[in-house]
């Protein structure tokens, strides 16, 4: 259960992320000016933004990998996956691969080959430690 919570915190963190670093919002993009208002930071708004832009099939298998780690998916965890993104793809290189993953129409798979079961669906067999 904690581990849900902590994967609802950081959608709820990727989501604003998204919009902040669109355009479509009133045509340009938000300054420090137009986040005072919101009670948003810049750092905070940077963070979301830097989260928003992890791929969805990576921010998926990150998150999947903390669950069967049995680990909270954080924000930390996250900024850092986001910063070796744009790193490989400035200089790939310089960085090192992930661990080779695999995907069927059963979800994505790590090399265990369990395949996670979604959240909320099957709680249960997780068990819900408070």
């Amino acid at each position: 259960m904690q581990n849900r919570c902590a994967e609802l915190k950081l959608d709820a963190k990727r989501k604003p992320g998204e919009m902040l670093g669109s355009e479509e919002l009133s045509g340009n993009r938000f300054t420090g000016s137009t986040l005072e208002p919101l009670g948003i930071g810049k750092t905070q708004s940077h963070r979301w933004q830097q989260i928003a832009s992890i791929p969805e099939a990576e921010y998926k298998a990150y998150k999947a990998d903390a669950f069967d780690a049995k680990k909270e998916p954080t924000a930390a965890g996250a900024l850092k996956l986001a910063k070796r993104l744009a790193a490989a793809a400035d200089n790939p290189a310089a960085i090192p691969p992930s661990p080779p993953r695999r995907c069927d129409d059963r979800g994505v798979q790590g090399l265990t080959g369990h395949t996670p079961v979604a959240r909320g669906v099957a709680e249960g067999e997780h068990g819900a430690a408070g």
